[in-house]
Parts: C-alpha cells; sequence; structure tokens
C-alpha cells in the first residue's frame, strides 16, 4: 500500500513534520509526500493511505496551502468511500479556543465526503515546547501498526 502524506502550512512547520514522518515510514513503504496546494483533488488514490498534517492559522483558519485543497473538495465533492486517513494537527494552545482546528476543518470535510479517519487526531502543542517532528514519526508508526499495513518496500 502506497502512504501519501499530505500537508498544509502557513509558515513552513507543517511540511517540515510531514517530511519527518515520510522519513520514518519511507525505508518500510512506499511514500510521498506532496503539499495540499498541489493535490488534484479529483486524482485522489483512495487505494492509498494518507496522512493529513496541518496547522492552524488566525482565528482557527485554515493555513494557506491547505485552502485550495478545501475548496476543490469543497466544489467537486468527489466520493471519497474507501479512503482512509489520519491527522496531525499543529497549533498552539495559547489559542485556546481554536487550537489545532485547521485540521478539525479537513476532518469534518473529509468524512462529510465518505472517507474514513483511523485513530484519534494527534496535536502537537507548539506551546509546550516538545519536539513536534519526533512525536509525529512516533504516532505514524502507531497509526500504520493500528492500520495493519504490510510493507511494501
Amino acid at each position: 500500500m502506497e502512504i501519501r502524506i499530505i500537508f498544509g502550512t502557513e509558515s513552513g512547520n507543517a511540511e517540515l513534520t510531514a517530511y519527518e514522518i515520510e522519513e520514518a515510514l519511507s525505508d518500510r513503504f512506499e511514500t510521498s509526500v506532496e503539499n495540499m496546494a498541489d493535490v488534484d483533488v479529483d486524482a485522489i488514490d483512495k487505494d492509498a493511505f494518507y496522512f493529513v498534517v496541518s496547522s492552524t492559522y488566525g482565528e482557527g483558519e485554515l493555513p494557506y496551502t491547505a485552502k485550495p485543497f478545501y475548496e476543490a473538495l469543497t466544489q467537486s465533492r468527489p466520493d471519497l468511500t474507501g479512503l482512509r486517513y489520519a491527522l496531525f494537527g499543529r497549533g498552539d494552545t495559547a489559542y485556546l479556543k481554536t487550537y489545532s482546528h485547521g485540521c478539525e476543518i479537513l476532518d469534518e470535510l473529509l468524512s462529510e465526503l465518505g472517507a474514513q479517519r483511523v485513530g484519534e487526531i494527534a496535536r502537537h502543542d507548539a506551546s509546550d515546547w516538545s519536539i513536534p517532528d519526533e512525536f509525529a514519526a512516533d504516532w505514524a508508526d502507531g497509526i500504520v501498526e493500528l492500520i495493519g499495513v504490510r510493507q511494501t518496500v
């Protein structure tokens, strides 16, 4: 099974996290990383597993590069039944009401279109000064175990 990692970012941090997930999995699986702004929503591969990484911007909004993806999904409304994905949100609890809300917006739409989230949404809090990329790699390994994906490389 192919693993696709897509990210939405404002400042580049979610991109770094996406590449950390790829590094953690690429020795065992066929992986790719793509900016959400470049994803063709009509060509989403329902046979692949998607890791979705998103930051939150402003007042709980999607980051800049996630907006075209969200808008394209909203307009074309593809049937995503059969698609499985896991979500990793980056945020800061200093903004308690909107903490990690970007990934929740994506989760709601993907679910509405028939896709199935695997596991709980992972969230990294910038306020705790932990290293998000190590956390993301461990989380991704746990998701792979949860879905029982066999190694392809």
